[in-house]
């Protein structure tokens, strides 16, 4: 005999599936599972279908739901706002984009996503991560760009997987030494920053192929950054360069477009 926690579990599968019929099948069981989450995320899902599709809905809809658990869902310009603290209940969400939706907060839901890879929060008025942004352990593409982040946020160091991430047009006057321990960065975005100085710890990004630092206030480049062979693409601002910095940058040009403009 089934007991009930593995009912549940059998529910949780027929519920998040893309098949409309498994859906349904799950809500038919729903009926019958005496488990103190059931009616949470049946609610969460009505929520939701109420805020993105309409108001009056009463009863969830199973084709609404198998939409919903999706890998891909585009929401740009489209909340109104504050993003739903139910989004935490989409657990197959893969890609999930946000940008320009003025939102300057996230809903702590947003950590619970374990399946996201491509999150874009460009274009809106963030100045913060939630405190459990560290959770998203599959996270590899992390769009920060054009929104008020001042101090770089201490929740990415939690977030090693990272292979791209751009922040560009923040206000970022400095960067953590600890940015050298996001080892698996491939691009990494910080042009159009308040920047004047680059760690040490940037030498340790030794998977790093795209650099890009234009547009910024960078006077010094540590000696370190001839240790990042991968790299294929560095931009800088000439204006602000030492004759120090010039000279550290002289050895990537042995295997990488340096852009000093």
């Amino acid at each position: 005999m089934i007991n009930s926690e593995e009912l549940f579990q059998k529910f949780l599968l027929l519920l998040y599936s893309t098949d409309e019929a498994n859906v349904a099948l799950a809500l038919e069981m729903a009926k019958d599972i005496d488990h103190p989450q059931v009616k949470r995320i049946l609610r969460q899902y009505l929520l939701l279908m109420r805020r993105w599709v309409d108001i009056g809905l009463d009863i969830n809809d199973p084709q609404l739901i198998s939409r919903f658990n999706a890998p891909n869902l585009d929401l740009s310009e489209q909340v109104v706002g504050e993003l739903a603290p139910e989004i935490g209940v989409l657990k197959n969400l893969v890609n999930l984009n946000l940008q320009s939706n003025n939102f300057w907060m996230l809903p702590d839901g947003i950590t619970t996503l374990c399946q996201l890879q491509y999150l874009n929060l460009s274009e809106n008025d963030l100045s913060y991560l939630p405190d459990d942004m560290g959770k998203l352990k599959q996270l590899k593409h992390l769009n920060l760009a054009e929104n008020d982040f001042s101090v770089f946020p201490a929740q990415l160091r939690d977030l090693p997987q990272l292979e791209v991430l751009s922040f560009n047009n923040n206000y970022l006057e400095e960067l953590p030494e600890w940015l050298g321990e996001l080892r698996n960065l491939k691009a990494l975005d910080l042009s159009n920053n308040q920047l004047r100085a680059l760690p040490v710890g940037l030498g340790h990004l030794k998977s790093l192929e795209s650099l890009l630092l234009n547009n910024t206030l960078i006077e010094e480049v540590p000696s370190e950054i001839k240790n990042l062979k991968n790299l294929k693409h560095i931009c800088l601002p000439k204006i602000h360069l030492s004759a120090t910095a010039l000279a550290n940058l002289a050895p990537l040009s042995a295997w990488a477009m340096v852009a000093v403009r």
